[in-house]
């Protein structure tokens, strides 16, 4: 999602991110359980084919109200058909 990045500072440089992004990704990491990864719809949905999640439904996040959630499970892994040898 849309963020903004830049260096703050004149003598001691530092260098940040903001918005809603940024917002939403702090308030999963705060309401996950210790191990675990929260993530978002958008998120989900985007590696729906490559990982599994457990749907968890609405948490009531600060600043953001009632927000789907998932935890990521594992990353799928595909399955490798093996053939025999041609002989002939």
């Amino acid at each position: 999602g849309p963020l903004i990045a830049g260096v703050l500072g004149t003598e001691r440089l530092m260098y940040d991110v903001w918005g809603p992004t940024v917002n939403l990704a702090a308030r999963l990491e705060s309401s996950a359980e210790a191990g675990q990864i929260l993530v978002s719809q958008a998120v989900r949905n985007a590696l729906a084919d490559t990982h599994d999640f457990q749907d968890l439904g609405e948490r009531d996040l600060k600043g953001l109200g009632p927000t789907a959630t998932y935890a990521l499970l594992r990353r799928k892994i595909a399955g490798i058909e093996l053939k025999a040898p041609h002989n002939g």
